[in-house]
């Protein structure tokens, strides 16, 4: 509901930032922290390469399916460890997890609006202080 009010839609999907890093108990380092252990995402060891590593970028490419989905926005094409999970690719959205994602934001969209409408003094509390 947050990011529906503010207008500020972001996926918070580790692999794509480029200002997270996740380190291994052996310093390996890792965009994201469902990858760890992953030789394939490894980006180097913070022991041998220092931070430069974070230099190694990833590219995210256009998921066509996704760019056609009135969801995209909110769901930033889904999280690559769930595609490649279930579908062996991280740019091939899963379709639970589009399921999934459309009802939540459904139903958020949902209760926004209900709040709004009902609740005026409610939604005043929530949303006055994240637009200052």
């Amino acid at each position: 509901m947050k990011q529906i009010h503010t207008r500020k839609c972001s996926a918070n999907c580790f692999l794509w930032n480029q200002t997270v890093g996740i380190f291994s108990a052996r310093g390996n380092a890792y965009r994201c922290y469902r990858y760890v252990g992953n030789e394939e995402y490894k980006l180097g060891n913070i022991n041998e390469d220092n931070f430069s590593l974070f230099n190694n970028r990833l590219r995210k490419p256009v998921v066509r399916k996704c760019s056609e989905c009135w969801a995209q926005l909110f769901c930033g094409d889904g999280c690559p460890y769930e595609n490649y999970l279930y579908e062996d690719d991280i740019n091939k959205p899963n379709q639970q997890w589009c399921a999934k994602t459309k009802i939540l934001l459904e139903e958020s969209f949902r209760l926004y609006v209900q709040i709004l409408i009902n609740k005026p003094g409610l939604f005043k509390d929530m949303f006055d202080s994240q637009t200052k």
